[in-house]
C-alpha cells in the first residue's frame, strides 16, 4: 500500500537496496474490493447465498470502503464478538446485522484493532505497550529485551514501586 510504506520505512528501505542490485521487482497494486466482490467473498465463506448475506455485505463495505485487510479483521471481530456465529440448531451460520450496525460505526478500524490487541496473551501486551513508548519502530534486539519475560517483570516492578 504505497500511502503506508514510503523510503523511510524497512521495507521501502530493503526495495530500495533490491533494486540497486539490478533484480527485476514486480509491483502488484491491490486496490479496494467492490461491494459484488464482498458479497462473493462473504457467501463463498460462510456456504449463504448471494441473497442472504446481501445486508451484511452494505455493512461491511459501508464500515471497510472494501480494504480487503480490514474485510477480513471486521469478519473476524464480529464472529469474536458473537454477531456472526455457527448455529449448530440450524445448522447455519447467523448473522446479526442490527446489532452490528449498533456495535461498529464507520471509524471503528481502531476499536477493532484494540479488540485484537486485547487476546493477546499478557506477555505480549506488555511488550507491546513498552513499544509505544520508543516509537514507530525499533531494532529487533530491542524488541527482544521488552519480550524477556525477567526484564519485563523487574521494569513493571520498578514502575510499581515507584508509584508506592
Amino acid at each position: 500500500r504505497d500511502d503506508e510504506v514510503d523510503n523511510t520505512h524497512p521495507l521501502g528501505i530493503t526495495l530500495y537496496e533490491i533494486r540497486t542490485r539490478s533484480v527485476a521487482i514486480t509491483k502488484i497494486k491491490v486496490n479496494n474490493i467492490i461491494k459484488e466482490d464482498i458479497n462473493a467473498l462473504i457467501s463463498d465463506t460462510f456456504h449463504l447465498s448471494d441473497s442472504f448475506t446481501a445486508s451484511l455485505t452494505d455493512i461491511v463495505h459501508q464500515k471497510t470502503n472494501g480494504n480487503i485487510f480490514c474485510i477480513l479483521q471486521f469478519l473476524q471481530s464480529l464472529c469474536d464478538g458473537g454477531l456472526l456465529q455457527w448455529s449448530s440448531v440450524s445448522n447455519s451460520w447467523e448473522v446479526k446485522n442490527s446489532s452490528i450496525e449498533a456495535e461498529f460505526s464507520p471509524h471503528d478500524k481502531v476499536r477493532i484493532l484494540a479488540r485484537r490487541i486485547l487476546h493477546l496473551p499478557e506477555k505480549t501486551q506488555y511488550a507491546l505497550k513498552l513499544m509505544s513508548c520508543v516509537g514507530a519502530s525499533c531494532l529487533e534486539s530491542t524488541l527482544m529485551l521488552f519480550l524477556d519475560e525477567n526484564i519485563a517483570i523487574n521494569v513493571k516492578k520498578e514502575r510499581d514501586d515507584q508509584y508506592r
